[in-house]
């Protein structure tokens, strides 16, 4: 999946920021708890059942 996202996704106090650099830079901000527990949670678990990249690489 690396390299298939053309957004950032940054995630902080009560905030979410979205970026979009590539064809139309774009970015939004989002103040909000409840958004950003929910891109928390997301990356969390995510990151939860993710492996380590020294695992993925020597799988290759």
């Amino acid at each position: 999946m690396h390299g298939q996202f053309g957004s950032v996704i940054i995630t902080f106090d009560d905030k979410v920021f979205i970026i979009s650099p590539l064809e139309d830079l774009s970015a939004v901000l989002i103040q909000s708890t409840e958004t950003n527990a929910t891109f928390t949670a997301i990356f969390e678990g995510l990151w939860s059942v993710s492996k380590k990249y020294k695992d993925v690489v020597k799988l290759k």
